[in-house]
């Protein structure tokens, strides 16, 4: 887990960097193609594979899998699993279950679950498996941001 100064910002400040965060990633002025490598950019391998089991649990969630099997495939702790599935009970994440059903005949649950088990992670498989590879993370990233 990215370690966050416990020192709090001023009033506004997080909102501030969240919007310039948000803009940063989602502008028109960067290409469709160059958000991909924007996002790895600016943060870690530990943040990107964070966010992906993240972003996979809620997916997972979302298609009705056990906490069992989302903890033994993704090696996530049952209180994450069981954090996010309140939260969606919630409605914290309603845009992203919209985006879920919206886009789940664009990238299946595998290809989707290859992105984020290699998130971070180089390729050992030689250059034409890394192509594949990258243009399934940009199908994937594309069908989560659009």
């Amino acid at each position: 887990m990215p370690h966050i100064s416990k020192q709090k910002l001023k009033k506004g400040v997080a909102e501030e960097i969240s919007a310039i965060l948000t803009e940063t990633l989602l502008s028109d002025r960067v290409r469709e193609k160059e958000r991909l490598s924007v996002f790895r950019s600016i943060l870690t391998s530990t943040e990107q594979l964070m966010l992906a089991k993240r972003l996979a649990v809620l997916f997972m969630l979302e298609e009705g899998q056990s906490y069992y099997r989302i903890n033994r495939l993704l090696n996530v702790s049952v209180s994450t699993i069981r954090r996010l599935h309140q939260a969606v009970l919630l409605g914290e994440y309603v845009p992203l279950q919209k985006a879920f059903r919206n886009k789940r005949g664009r990238v299946t649950f595998l290809e989707f679950l290859e992105v984020i088990v290699s998130a971070g992670m180089p390729s050992i498989a030689g250059p034409r498996a890394n192509k594949r590879l990258k243009k399934l993370r940009e199908k994937v990233w594309n069908s989560l941001v659009t």
